[in-house]
């Protein structure tokens, strides 16, 4: 029952409302979340990398034939790298690795800031890309690319992941106990995507660009009226995932961390170059620097190629595509940031003020 699209949409309200509750109750509860968090994936990684680098592909094979009673193949010749795929692939993968971007948010909020968070912003980044590398080594050294293929078009689509994959190869209590932690893991990634979503609706409201009521915060310190709106907001794309299709909103969330980014380049740009900011006193700690510019057009061009690669998904009706969703997201972004300006200008607030006098936290 837990299996079935409202089983998923149950178990994940659950979820999302038990990471809200902890938010809530103080960011002391984030950082356990994410100390035992840290712990879950490390075990597993070790149990993927284990069971993938110990098993040979023909072991693999041997498995879904006696498991699944699916023949595989070898394919008589290797097809030619698809760069188109690969880019796709590459934009999905943001996703994964949009919780980093919470890091930066703690600025606020973390015990020596200026130390911690740029360290801590490297070391995770770098313990990521580690795992990530060699899980996905160890799962395409057992079982081949051209296996995972075959498996799909034999229908058998729940054991192309990586749960699925080692469940093959290794004891029930193993694969079990991975399935769990898998589980467990992808949770997680609820806790630092409200806290970054919940910590922009505290700022936007500090500048008076939404309501006073999202800059408050509870007894315990946390800006408990913006962690409600990601919350709800978090509930109702749970819905259109585990009804229409989880991809969709994966592909949106990339899509989403990309647009950020690429504004990010066109405002270090604009800092760099335009008359606006020239007087701001922040501008030259943000702006300055041999790479910055460099840095500022790759953060513009690479998103905008990636992007590209996933506008479209087939078959999905026009309102579930990425490309209208986007759009939709967009337009409400540039509603929303107009409604609020001509709000604080009716109150005698210039948002343009603020924007100038913009404290580097």
């Amino acid at each position: 029952a837990l299996g079935s699209p409202w089983g998923h949409v149950a178990v994940g309200t659950a979820a999302i409302w038990l990471v809200f509750w902890l938010h809530y109750r103080g960011i002391g509860n984030y950082a356990a979340l994410v100390q035992l968090a840290m712990v879950l994936v490390v075990i597993a990684a070790g149990v993927v990398i284990a069971v993938g680098f110990g098993n040979p592909p023909e072991a693999f094979v041997r498995a879904v034939q006696a498991q699944l009673h699916v023949t595989l193949i070898p394919p008589a010749a290797t097809p030619p790298p698809d760069l188109s795929s690969f880019v796709s692939v590459c934009t999905l993968f943001i996703f994964a690795y949009g919780g980093i971007s919470a890091a930066p948010f703690l600025g606020g909020e973390a015990r020596d800031r200026e130390r911690t968070v740029p360290s801590g912003i490297f070391w995770g980044w770098a313990t990521a890309l580690i795992l990530f590398t060699l899980v996905a080594a160890a799962v395409f050294q057992a079982a081949p690319w051209w296996a995972i293929v075959q498996l799909i078009h034999a229908g058998k689509s729940s054991y192309t992941t990586t749960p699925g994959l080692v469940g093959l190869l290794a004891s029930p209590p193993v694969a079990s106990g991975l399935n769990l932690l898998v589980a467990l893991i992808v949770g997680k990634t609820i806790a630092p995507q409200m806290l970054g979503t919940s910590r922009l609706v505290f700022a936007w409201a500090e500048d008076h660009l939404l309501p006073e009521v999202f800059s408050r915060t509870s007894r315990h310190k946390t800006p408990h009226a913006a962690l409600l709106v990601s919350a709800g907001v978090g509930t109702l794309s749970l819905l259109q995932s585990a009804l229409v299709g989880w991809s969709i909103g994966v592909t949106f969330r990339s899509i989403a961390i990309l647009l950020v980014l690429a504004l990010l380049g066109v405002g270090v740009l604009n800092l760099r170059w335009g008359r606006r900011f020239a007087r701001a006193p922040w501008r030259e700690a943000v702006a300055q620097g041999p790479l910055v510019v460099v840095a500022a057009l790759l953060a513009i061009l690479i998103p905008l190629v990636l992007i590209a690669s996933v506008l479209v998904v087939p078959k999905a009706p026009l309102v579930f595509q990425p490309a209208f969703q986007a759009l939709v997201a967009v337009l409400l972004g540039v509603w929303l940031y107009g409604w609020g300006e001509r709000r604080a200008q009716r109150r005698g607030i210039s948002v343009a003020l603020i924007e100038e006098q913009l404290p580097l936290e």
